[in-house]
């Protein structure tokens, strides 16, 4: 089971989406793997997200479907990265201020930070975590909170 809460501040009140999904987690060549289908709720309704989290550590977000996107998030770096939707293609400015993770082989969490440019401007704040809990029997789950 994997629980995702996305905080994005774009200067108003901020844009807070807190959801859980079925995904998988495994890991290959010390590197962490999370997967999970994205719903109506992101908006990404026919899109796959990947998390691959290496040692360096980096974190790499890949999504494939009605989104394509490769973003690279690593502490203190800039990185460009082009964003396909239905509507067109744009690049965006990443600046990662913040990412921890304690994810082992039965679980775990990453939190990151950072920033979103648009044109060379800061657009938006954001904040990620994500939590991988081995799903238990049952059809109603509460968010777990990550320790």
């Amino acid at each position: 089971m994997i629980s995702i809460k996305s905080i994005q501040d774009a200067g108003g009140e901020p844009d807070v989406v807190e959801f859980m999904t079925d995904g998988s987690m495994f890991s290959r060549n010390g590197c962490f793997y999370i997967s999970y289908k994205e719903s109506e709720l992101t908006g990404m309704e026919g899109t796959t997200t990947v998390l691959k989290l290496d040692e360096t550590p980096a974190l790499t977000l890949t999504r494939k479907g009605t989104v394509s996107s490769e973003i690279v998030f690593r502490k203190d770096v800039r990185n460009l990265s082009a964003v396909r939707m239905a509507e067109g293609s744009l690049t965006i400015g990443v600046h990662t201020f913040a990412l921890n993770s304690d994810l082992r082989p039965e679980g775990g969490s990453i939190r990151l930070g950072y920033t979103v440019e648009y044109d060379s401007e800061v657009a938006a704040t954001h904040s990620l975590e994500v939590c991988v809990r081995e799903k238990t029997g049952g059809t109603e789950y509460e968010i777990p909170e990550c320790e």
